[in-house]
């Protein structure tokens, strides 16, 4: 009998850690996410971050009218700006709230259909320069972070003369 009880207990205490450690993010039903491609371009001359993703999405359900990718929504200068949502290269509409980029989709959704969508981004981040200086030296733009509040920390209170510690 004791071994029973044992059994029995130690086979919940099992399936309870299981449980706790299942993932519980709530899946969004009908699409499957198959492959987020990020690309992102820098300039010498501003400090403006452009980006794009290419998501290639498989609904598993039809009739879907819209779903959602999480995407931080941007908040005191910090997250990227959504600037259009393309779906096999038509323009979609969207909506960026609350951390999810809802799309609208321009025809509902058949099972097993693949569709991909391009999200061009925009962000100029406040606490993040351009060092020109390193880039000629690696023939491409280096992001540093901006020095003052390093210096500060420090005590030194003049700055560098050119941003040095690599992002």
């Amino acid at each position: 009998m004791r071994l029973l009880l044992s059994l029995l207990l130690g086979t919940g205490l099992v399936t309870a850690s299981a449980n706790n450690n299942r993932d519980t993010y709530p899946r969004q039903p009908g699409i499957d996410v198959e492959h987020y491609r990020f690309a992102s371009a820098l300039s010498d001359s501003t400090d403006v971050i452009r980006g794009e993703a290419t998501v290639t999405v498989r609904f598993t359900r039809d009739g879907l009218k819209e779903f959602f990718l999480d995407l931080t929504t941007p908040s005191g200068g910090k997250g990227m700006t959504v600037t259009a949502v393309r779906g096999d290269s038509a323009p979609l509409r969207y909506r960026h709230t609350e951390n999810r980029l809802h799309i609208t989709l321009a025809a509902p959704s058949k099972a097993g259909e693949l569709r991909r969508f391009t999200i061009p981004t925009t962000n100029a981040p406040k606490d993040v320069v351009l060092n020109p200086d390193i880039s000629l030296l690696l023939d491409a733009p280096m992001l540093v972070r901006d020095p003052a509040p390093l210096s500060s920390i420090a005590g030194d209170e003049s700055p560098p003369a050119a941003p040095t510690t690599p992002w």
